[in-house]
Formats: structure tokens, C-alpha cells, sequence
């Protein structure tokens, strides 16, 4: 499967973490979120990242520049129907699930290969929404770092953990070289 356009549902912390993640390895991602606060806040958090990282001399302006370029969001699920990969990334909060994996089974326009998900809800729901579709259903257990105790660093640490570990994933799944300049 050759990958280009990796979608993202959720721009929270893991959401957003996933998207600098894939747009940083030049893919183009789409961010959909539910409502435009959410979105602003959660593209506000990746570019502040990239800021930082650039003032700390981590990452040049060129390559600034380049990751915004790859980096789109949206609020509508059809945005993410080219999309060859899309990532599950809302909240652990059953109920939040529910409701958006109802309005992705109203949207038929969503035809995927490969669904990966990162909690078990969220598989158990793919499996159900995919029983009559041609569809791959992957799980990748992921943690949550929302819940991590101690200083400030330590809990920055869960979340690279968790951003380098689908990082690696996501690059060894689909062997694909990040583009030029990125």
C-alpha cells in the first residue's frame, strides 16, 4: 500500500502529536475535528511545536515551512475520503466514539483499505463497522499519556514516547522515504 495522504480523526494531544509525526516525515495529513475551536487550538499546538522546535535550533525554517505546507485541516468527514490512511484519535470517552464512528457509517463516501486503531474500543467498533466491507482492521495498542504524573518534562516525555512509537510504527508499516526537503 503506498501512502500519501494520511488522515487523522481528533486534533487533541494525541491527535495533534500524530499529525506532526506524519507531516514531519512529509506526508500530507488531514486533521478533522469536530468543531472549529478544537481544530484551531489543536493546529495552534503542532505549529507551536515546530516554533519551538525551530527556536531551539532543532529544526531549520525551511523544514518549518515544509511541515506547515503538509498540514491541512477540516471539519467535514469527506475531506478525508482520498485519504490512504486514516488514524482514530478522539478522546477515551465512549460515548465521543460512538458518535463519530455513527456519522463515519452515515457517510458512505469513506471507502478504506486499512483502518488502524490505537485503543480497544475503537477496534471492537472497526471490526463491527467493517463486517461487510473489504477492509483491514489493524490495532496498534497505544497508551494514553494523558493520564502521566510528575513535572512537566515528564509528562512532555510520555507524549514523544508515544509520538516516536507511531512514528516508527506508521514508517515501518509503510516503508515509504519522507519527501525531499522535509
Amino acid at each position: 500500500m503506498d501512502i500519501h495522504r494520511v488522515g487523522v480523526i481528533g486534533c487533541g494531544l494525541m491527535g495533534s502529536g500524530i499529525a506532526q509525526c506524519a507531516a514531519e516525515a512529509g506526508y500530507e495529513v488531514w486533521v478533522k475535528e469536530a468543531d472549529e475551536t478544537l481544530l484551531t487550538r489543536g493546529l495552534a499546538r503542532v505549529q507551536g511545536a515546530w516554533d519551538r522546535a525551530v527556536a531551539k535550533g532543532k529544526a531549520t525554517d525551511a523544514q518549518r515551512v515544509g511541515w506547515t505546507g503538509n498540514l491541512h485541516g477540516t471539519l467535514a468527514f469527506s475531506d478525508l475520503a482520498t485519504c490512504d490512511l486514516v488514524v482514530e484519535a478522539i478522546p477515551e470517552q465512549l460515548d465521543l466514539k460512538l458518535q463519530t464512528f455513527a456519522e463515519l457509517e452515515d457517510w458512505e463516501g469513506l471507502n478504506f483499505d486499512l483502518i488502524i486503531t490505537l485503543s480497544p474500543e475503537a477496534h471492537h467498533k472497526a471490526l463491527e463497522l467493517t463486517r461487510t466491507v473489504a477492509a483491514e482492521v489493524e490495532y496498534w495498542p497505544t497508551p494514553d499519556p494523558t493520564g502521566t504524573e510528575g513535572s512537566r518534562e515528564q509528562k512532555l516525555a510520555a507524549y514523544r514516547e508515544v509520538c516516536d512509537g507511531l512514528s516508527m510504527r506508521i514508517r515501518r508499516r509503510f516503508s515509504r522515504a519522507p519527501a525531499a526537503g522535509v
